[in-house]
């Protein structure tokens, strides 16, 4: 096959032309979303494989489909060696402060304000 047209193209994180084998893992993320904007807990999806296999670009792939759907969503990694709990949740303060101030200017709703109120009201250690 001619490297030009070879749908190939490997990096980290960057979206494939296509992402072949992975409608059944896609289809599963939807129906996570329906129900939980329904109100309904569901087990969550663990991805998991070899370095190259694809989870951040099925990861980026889910971020868009649940801020499709109105969801606010925050990418977090978390990491023993880079400062523990409490730099994980300073972290996610952080990041829920962000999502919610997005998504308050596209659509402002008592609930958002009140949830947003409340990440801010936290000690600066914390955020």
């Amino acid at each position: 096959m001619h490297s030009a047209s070879n749908p190939y193209s490997p990096g980290a994180g960057r979206r494939p032309f296509e992402l072949a084998g992975r409608t059944a893992l896609i289809n599963d993320f939807d129906l996570l979303i329906s129900r939980a904007a329904a109100g309904r807990t569901d087990r969550g999806i663990v991805l998991h494989g070899l370095h190259g296999v694809g989870k951040t670009v099925l990861l980026t792939e889910f971020r868009r489909r649940a801020e499709e759907a109105g969801f606010l969503v925050v990418s977090l990694e978390g990491r023993d060696a880079e400062g523990g709990p409490k730099a994980v949740r300073a972290k996610l303060a952080r990041g829920l402060l962000q999502a919610g101030r997005k998504a308050s200017s596209r659509a402002k709703t008592p609930a958002l304000a009140a949830a947003l109120g409340t990440i801010a009201s936290l000690p600066p250690a914390c955020r």
